[in-house]
């Protein structure tokens, strides 16, 4: 099961790779555009409309980010093995990074609406272009004084590797007992 967060997590890397190479071969294109239009005065205006063309144009490109390439489609994943709704609400509501960890709260929700489960997702992006996902597990080590910047930024919650997506099923049982007695998760809960 780990192949699969593997995968995903290869599928955006690869996605992120080709985006930046697409940027750099069109901002080198308009910075290129820009130089000739300073060394040819008669041909500036002409020039600098290339230049601002390109440039937007790199700017428009269609960019991957890793909440809607991991984070929905290990929740698409979750949900197929829980019965739980996450992807459903997360691309209803779109997933938005918050604070300095840059975390990533998804919900599930009842019929009624009311929030039944909560997944908090934080990415940690490393020089090598590897991405590793993190799920908090609900428990804090206590090392931030209530109301500091730190613990308002969740730096002191606990946090698991996402490496296979039994490791979310098993977060969700130890911290929602009273779903896993209700829905398909409770087959592969350890008791």
């Amino acid at each position: 099961m780990s192949n699969i967060i593997e995968n995903i997590k290869a599928v955006y890397m690869a996605a992120y790779t080709e985006q930046k190479k697409q940027e750099k071969a069109i901002e080198a294109e308009a910075e290129k555009a820009r130089a000739a239009a300073l060394r040819y005065q008669r041909l500036a205006a002409q020039k600098m409309g290339e230049y601002h063309k390109l440039f937007s144009k790199s700017c428009s490109v269609i960019t991957v980010h890793w909440t809607d390439d991991i984070v929905l489609t290990i929740l698409r994943e979750v949900d197929k093995r829980t019965g739980l709704n996450f992807a459903q609400c997360a691309e209803r509501e779109r997933m938005i990074c918050f604070g300095l960890r840059g975390e990533c709260p998804v919900y599930a929700r009842n019929d009624s609406g009311e929030v039944i489960a909560c997944l908090c997702f934080t990415p940690s992006f490393e020089i090598d272009n590897r991405c590793t996902v993190y799920i908090d597990s609900g428990e804090t080590k206590g090392n931030y004084h209530p109301g500091s910047i730190g613990a308002m930024n969740g730096f002191g919650n606990v946090t698991e590797e996402v490496t296979s997506i039994e490791v979310i099923i098993e977060n969700l049982c130890r911290r929602y007992s009273e779903l896993a007695e209700n829905i398909i998760i409770k087959k592969t809960c350890k008791k």
